[in-house]
């Protein structure tokens, strides 16, 4: 293949998934306003995302925590300054390492179960069962789970 028939094709496919996303977020968009109803399935996913991540979160942040007070104690014993590792550490993982691994573990192991559930739910043909009782499949699956991630993430970081 040359180097043109190279980049027609995977240029040709990025857009095409780039206006697929860009579909999805204006179909989100539009349906962001739920009823009464969906507010319980909205609750159940802050429980799966947010109360069900929190292990994930404090492992990282433990076990991160105890690798930066090792090290930061070693440099710091030179100068005489090894009363101080205990602040920076919880400074360090409060303000800045911990929003950081959280986003990457907790957003992997969200993004990877919303995935799996979505993907399965296609294959077993339960979205297509969805839109033929007329049932608005991105009100009830897609806007859930994105606003339990918006209120949960945050949370979790802290």
């Amino acid at each position: 293949m040359t180097l043109g028939g190279y980049l027609q094709k995977h240029g040709r496919e990025a857009v095409i998934w780039y206006g697929g996303l860009g579909l999805l977020s204006a179909q989100v968009a539009r349906n962001l306003v739920l009823p009464r109803s969906y507010l319980y399935i909205v609750a159940r996913e802050i429980d799966t995302i947010g109360i069900r991540s929190v292990a994930v979160a404090l492992t990282a942040a433990l076990f991160t925590g105890m690798v930066l007070a090792l090290q930061s104690a070693v440099n710091m014993a030179r100068f005489g300054a090894e009363n101080y590792v205990g602040p920076v550490v919880a400074l360090s993982i409060l303000r800045e390492l911990g929003p950081v691994l959280t986003a990457i573990l907790v957003g992997g192991k969200v993004a990877s179960g919303i995935t799996a559930e979505l993907g399965s739910m296609q294959v077993t043909e339960q979205i297509d069962a969805l839109r033929a009782i007329g049932v608005n499949y991105i009100k009830r699956l897609v806007v859930p789970r994105l606003m339990a991630a918006v209120l949960v993430f945050p949370l979790v970081t802290i």
